[in-house]
Order: structure tokens, then sequence, then C-alpha cells
């Protein structure tokens, strides 16, 4: 597969050079121009719903217990579809035309995912830590520790600003 990806982008350009002529010497220049700033116009509508969609789909999977892998991906694919469609050209109008199909936006999210399983192990001989432990500092409780560096004037004459704080020279 991967073999195939160099020459394929090599060859977008003159594919979408050749279905220009080819429509336009069909329909003509006239129309083939109103189809492609259609498509841009299309494009653009949907990249400005889709966006909205997949932040509100993320803000309401955030209080559940769900992966949002799966919604957020299909999500993505929309907003992929339209900028298909805003890219002039035929064939990328076509394929953005084919992402917007639903059961086809599912199977390419459900292959991707489950293509791209991510897993963790830990080198031999050592062992994972628990969940259950780390720091929670909480705003409440926060205070500041007065050592007697920081209690010290910083101001030795080499400070411009005047400053106090221990973090500058």
């Amino acid at each position: 597969m991967r073999r195939f990806v160099l020459p394929l982008v090599i060859a977008f350009p003159f594919i979408e050079i050749a279905l220009f002529i080819e429509v336009g010497s069909l329909i003509g220049v006239g129309a083939t121009l109103f189809l492609v700033i259609l498509s841009t116009m299309l494009g653009f509508s949907l990249l400005r719903y889709h966006g909205y969609i997949t932040f509100a789909h993320l803000r309401a999977v955030q209080n559940t217990d769900e992966s949002p892998a799966t919604g957020f991906l299909k999500k993505a694919l929309g907003t992929a579809s339209a900028i298909l469609l805003i890219i002039p050209g035929f064939l990328t109008d076509a394929l953005g035309l084919l992402l917007l199909v639903p059961m086809l936006r599912e199977t390419i999210a459900r292959h991707i995912l489950t293509s791209s399983i991510v897993q963790s192990r830990s080198p031999p001989g050592t062992q994972r830590p628990e969940k259950s432990g780390g720091f929670v500092i909480d705003a409440e409780d926060w205070h500041e520790i007065s050592t007697p560096n920081s209690a010290q004037s910083r101001d030795d004459g080499n400070s411009q600003n005047g400053s106090s704080s221990p973090w500058q020279p």
C-alpha cells in the first residue's frame, strides 16, 4: 500500500487537470467553473457545520464515560469531506461527496480505530505504578511558605527593576 502513495500523489494533479479538460469539453467552460464554485461554497458551509458539530460532540462526551474516539473520528471525516469539497477539482469533489455518506464514514472510522490500537508495556522486570498514587493540589489549601532566602531582599544592586522575586536575577 505504501509504495502506491507517492505515485498517486504525483499523478493526482494530472488526473484533476484531465478531468477539468474533459468536463469542460462536455458541458462548457462556464458550467465547469459554476460547478467548481458551487462545490467550494458547499464545502465552506459544510466546514462550518461540521466544525460546530464536532466541538458540540466533544463537549457532550466530556461529561460521560464513553470514549470520544469513534464519534470524533466520524465528525473529523465529515470535516475532511468539507475540505475536499473546498479544493477545486472533480476528483476531490467526488471523494468529498463519498465521505458525506454516513455509512462509509462509519466504516472508515471503524477501520482506522481497529488498525491503530496503541498498547503500552513496561520493560521486563518492572512493575506498573498503581493508579491511586499521585498528588492533588487544591487551590483552597495552597499557601506560600517563606524560606530564609525568600525573606531577604534580592535588591543587591544587580536587579534592574527592583523586584524582590527570587526568580529574577
